[in-house]
């Protein structure tokens, strides 16, 4: 670093090494800088469009998103660089263009293989388009080319999710914790194998997750632990988890959702309704809460009472198809 500064004090004030010192500070995060110094070479050489190229993808990865535009614009008739094809690329992507942006950033890649960056971006516009297969090929190549870096089997991890493949999923997780551990890391862990059946993993994960002092939802790992020993049938537990959740966070109304359906299971359906009516004091959008009350009324015989509540349960979930049956069992809404 200090090598190439005294190069660009002692060089003639030209665009080159100004333009390197610029990919230096690219590399450090230091945008503003980069930017700088590619201000500077392009006041030295107006027609050095691939420079205004790597400033529009800099600025268009920090999300300065009128900055890059421009950027872009004077980028305009230059070489057909991959800086550029990544600039456009991201642009299409925020404007939503998700054709122009995958055209844009398979041209990137094509003309860097090396660009991990352009590979990212690909590959999160490959899931947007439905091309799940593409995007993890992308995403493993961004990997091979920057292998210490835990957001790329994060992104893995949760397309993963999202494809049903869990032992893919857990996997990623993994690299991803032995690269950066947090607790947010462990946490959608511990929601993976809690989902999964494995309750002992599962709970050593979210205990895992709550360590970490940088950990912000403690509330949704409790109600985690509180699932954990709901599905174990400890049903004193479960209670105690859910409790400490509700205490953890007043505006989260999960837990006492999960609590009402609790009792309910254990017969108590007062303590049932009690449950679920705080959790609509909670959040009014809550339509389990609704769908319980529905079945809590209906095991007390209030048709009509149950119709009502299941009604404002639809409303907010229509496609539900536990919803559905019920609907049809009490003869519609």
């Amino acid at each position: 670093m200090r090598e190439l500064s005294r190069a660009v004090q002692l060089a003639p004030r030209g665009a080159e090494p100004r333009a390197e010192l610029g990919d230096v500070y690219a590399a450090q995060g230091m945008t503003a800088a980069a930017v700088a110094e590619y201000a500077r070479a392009l006041a030295a050489h107006p027609a050095d469009r691939a420079t205004a190229a790597r400033a529009a993808v800099l600025c268009a990865q920090a999300e300065q998103w009128d900055a890059a535009r421009q950027w872009l614009v004077r980028a305009d008739g230059g070489p057909a660089t991959a800086a550029a094809a990544l600039a456009a690329g991201l642009l299409a992507r925020h404007d939503r263009n998700l054709v122009q942006a995958r055209q844009a950033l398979q041209r990137a890649v094509e003309l860097d293989r090396n660009s991990a960056a352009g590979y990212n971006a690909l590959a999160d516009v490959q899931e947007q388009t439905g091309d799940a297969a593409g995007a993890l090929l992308a995403l493993a190549r961004a990997q091979t080319l920057r292998p210490r870096d835990a957001g790329l089997p994060r992104r893995e991890a949760l397309l993963r999710e999202r494809q049903g493949d869990a032992a893919g999923a857990e996997t990623a997780y993994r690299r991803a914790l032995a690269l950066a551990p947090s607790g947010e890391l462990w946490h959608n862990l511990a929601e993976l194998l809690r989902r999964g059946g494995r309750t002992d993993d599962a709970a050593a994960a979210y205990r895992t997750a709550m360590q970490d002092p940088q950990f912000r939802y403690r509330a949704y790992a409790l109600n985690g632990l509180g699932l954990v020993a709901f599905a174990r049938n400890e049903y004193p537990a479960a209670i105690a988890r859910f409790g400490e959740a509700l205490a953890a966070d007043n505006r989260y109304a999960e837990p006492a959702v999960n609590l009402a359906a609790l009792y309910r299971a254990a017969g108590n359906l007062p303590a049932a309704q009690a449950a679920a009516q705080a959790a609509l004091g909670r959040d009014a959008r809550a339509h389990r809460a609704h769908y319980l009350l529905a079945l809590i009324a209906e095991a007390q015989g209030d048709r009509a009472a149950a119709r009502r509540a299941l009604a404002a349960a639809v409303r907010l979930a229509p496609d539900n198809n536990d919803y559905r049956a019920l609907a049809a069992r009490l003869g519609g809404i």
